[in-house]
């Protein structure tokens, strides 16, 4: 037989192949000027809700781009009736966008706002989906939830989320989840910020919480008093149910990987950074390079079954209590390289049985209260850190180390800044001292 008796054969089967292709990478847009009656297949036929969009996510690798303007709805992704959206994968992730450039949708720049009208509960409600990008938003005015995603991982990048009065962010996370280079909007009426509750024994989890800032700023900063062990008179119980930062916990059998929580900035939190992971399979924690003042606890780690535990270069600083962490079953801890300055309550006097060196110097910030906790000239935090689990970049993305006091040799800061000006010549350390920890304590 001829090769062109196979033409349109062959044209069937390439039709087929680009259309299978096509169903599992659309490209979809929404913009404030578009109608849930088009097609959402180009910024001439965008959707005017981003739910709609999301309901023709029919396969993985898809993407959304959404243009800027206010969008008044709750989005689901795998929860309400009649909405099919269904996971990405690994490889093909699916992308919800928000094109605050205009480059897609065509639009003039602006943010692109999710608004509960404080009436909605959440932002973004999930549930047992896995390998969602969710990048760029702001959310607010929510009642409860910013993002709510129960057995779900996903990725929150580059979002502004105000607060609600639970938790910006709560997942019973069950594949990889990625929380990175968020703002948090706080007030006095804020509720806690990140909650990762792993419930799913069947799945390997890692999870990154990386570059975000989850400060009070302004008039609000240190204005709970909780550094000088301060809970506002609501008990000891309660205690543990006031706002938290950082919190990954459970009590429950649950599987992880990695957990890497660095290069955050944390103000005003009863817990800042918060691991209790009682039943979880052997998995490696780092918490390095974040930055804590004002807060009660500084740092808790609880990682009973944690293979490796590295906790290096952390700035905590007018805090009622420091670092603690537990090293149970023998497990393989490295802790050193802290600036612990200014901390009210004597931990000294409890044994533990690792070593960790503690620097006690004002680490000087160049202005707190505004959100700025990068180093000044002199600080004690300069060129003192240690390389083991430090971040490749600091929480502005810049290379890490530098040499920051200038004597030729560069090493890594302690906090989430790299020191990048020219600094004079300084003793790096005063004092190292040994600290200990506080072992009773319960899961928030």
């Amino acid at each position: 037989m001829r090769l062109s008796n196979f033409g349109p054969v062959l044209s069937f089967l390439v039709l087929t192949v680009l259309c299978a292709s096509t169903t599992l990478a659309d490209t979809f847009y929404v913009r404030t000027r578009g109608s849930d009656n088009n097609s959402g297949l180009s910024p001439s036929e965008a959707k005017r809700t981003i739910q709609s969009a999301v309901d023709l996510c029919t396969g993985p690798g898809s993407t959304i781009y959404v243009g800027p303007g206010t969008y008044r709805e709750t989005i689901n992704i795998g929860v309400s009736t009649g909405t099919s959206a269904v996971s990405g994968t690994e490889d093909a992730p699916t992308q919800l966008i928000a094109d605050v450039a205009g480059q897609h949708t065509l639009d003039s720049p602006g943010e692109v706002i999710v608004d509960g009208q404080n009436s909605k509960q959440y932002g973004i409600n999930m549930k047992s989906r896995a390998f969602w990008t969710i990048q760029g938003f702001t959310f607010r005015n929510q009642t409860q939830y910013g993002v709510y995603a129960l057995e779900s991982g996903f990725q929150a990048l580059d979002c502004t989320i105000q607060v609600p009065t639970e938790y910006a962010i709560y997942t019973t996370s069950n594949s990889d989840l990625s929380i990175a280079n968020c703002t948090f909007e706080r007030t006095l009426s804020s509720g806690s910020v990140i909650r990762v509750n792993p419930v799913t024994s069947s799945s390997t989890n890692d999870v990154r919480i990386t570059g975000n800032d989850l400060t009070l700023k302004n008039d609000l900063y240190l204005i709970s008093s909780l550094h000088n062990g301060n809970q506002s008179g609501i008990g000891w119980y309660l205690g543990f149910r006031s706002v938290h930062g950082i919190v990954i916990s459970s009590a429950i059998q649950a599987t992880l990987n990695q957990v890497d929580i660095s290069n955050n900035q944390i103000s005003d939190c009863y817990h800042p950074i918060y691991n209790y992971l009682e039943k979880s399979s052997k998995y490696e924690l780092t918490i390095s390079n974040n930055t804590i003042t004002g807060s009660y606890y500084g740092i808790y780690a609880y990682s009973r079954a944690a293979s490796t535990a590295t906790m290096t270069n952390n700035v905590i600083s007018t805090c009622y209590s420091g670092m603690f962490g537990d090293r149970a079953r023998s497990r393989n801890y490295t802790v050193a390289g802290h600036v612990e300055h200014n901390i009210t309550y004597d931990m000294t006097k409890y044994s533990r049985s690792f070593e960790s060196r503690i620097i006690t110097e004002d680490p000087k910030f160049f202005d707190a209260p505004a959100g700025d906790f990068s180093l000044s000239s002199g600080s004690s935090c300069i060129d003192a850190g240690t390389h083991i689990g430090a971040p490749a970049v600091d929480i502005a993305g810049r290379s890490r180390p530098t040499d920051g006091n200038n004597d030729g040799v560069a090493h890594v800061d302690i906090g989430a800044y790299e020191y990048v000006n020219s600094a004079p010549s300084r003793v790096k350390v005063v004092e190292w001292r040994e600290i200990s920890g506080h072992r009773n304590m319960s899961n928030p």
